[in-house]
């Protein structure tokens, strides 16, 4: 099964690359110029701004946890203050609470927001033709500097970012044997290097029944160092999208077995 699905996905990206080698072909009989997409792509913008894209959650999360402990590790000079407050006796630590947003960098350039934005609707319209898949989009738009709208919609909104970042604020608490206690608050932001996501997110209930709850958004990163990665983002993500109940049910049968 899981070679016939490969083969599939493999299948339909061929054909999709079929189809951008026409559309390019016939860029000539438009406005647009998509041979200008494998330059604008490869450019990072590393003056852009950040700007939210919602706000501080608490929720745990392993990657931001393991860049706080990679900072105290490399900070020896740190963890020794903290030894010589706590009167150099065994230390304890603990995480005591953890919160996070998504920041983004917004794609200024005029013509590649026109050029990637029309190359994306292109894609996902020949997709949806050769696959019968009813349209799961209610929006595809590049972000500006304002925190966009994520309220329910009947589809999904395709947010498309230049950059994204992930913020976190993490406090941690050291504490020795006379129960005398050190917080040390931390903020950093990772680069999260998904060109594309749209997620799920698994909840076991109380009484022993699984769920799982969806985005009603997609966000897209238009730079990457493989330009090809980002070309195949918005036919990569309309089949995940278009598959998510398959793949959900999937999961879900493999835990409850």
């Amino acid at each position: 099964m899981h070679n016939k699905l490969t083969y599939f996905i493999f299948l339909m990206f061929s054909i999709l690359f079929i189809i951008g080698m026409d559309v390019t072909e016939s860029a000539s009989d438009s406005s647009i110029n998509y041979g200008r997409l494998m330059e604008l792509i490869k450019l990072e913008d590393k003056g852009g701004s950040f700007f939210a894209f919602n706000d501080f959650e608490k929720y745990f999360d392993y990657d931001l946890h393991k860049a706080s402990i990679e900072y105290f590790n490399e900070r020896p000079d740190l963890v020794k203050k903290i030894r010589a407050d706590l009167d150099n006796q065994p230390i304890r630590w603990r995480m005591k609470n953890i919160s996070q947003r998504l920041l983004y960098v917004p794609e200024t350039r005029k013509e590649y927001a026109t050029i990637f934005e029309r190359y994306c609707s292109e894609v996902i319209d020949n997709i949806l033709k050769l696959t019968e898949i009813k349209n799961p989009y209610a929006k595809i738009r590049t972000l500006s500097s304002t925190m966009p709208e994520n309220s329910e919609t009947n589809g999904i909104n395709a947010f498309i970012v230049h950059n994204l970042v992930k913020e976190y604020v993490a406090t941690y608490v050291f504490s020795n044997d006379d129960q005398k206690e050190i917080s040390i608050e931390l903020t950093g932001r990772i680069f999260l290097g998904e060109i594309g996501s749209y997620s799920s997110y698994g909840y076991l209930n109380e009484n022993g029944s699984f769920e799982f709850k969806r985005e009603h958004f997609t966000i897209w990163q238009n730079y990457a160092k493989n330009p090809y990665t980002v070309l195949l983002t918005p036919a990569e993500e309309t089949l995940h999208i278009a598959l998510r109940s398959y793949t959900e049910k999937a999961i879900k049968d493999r835990i409850e077995n």
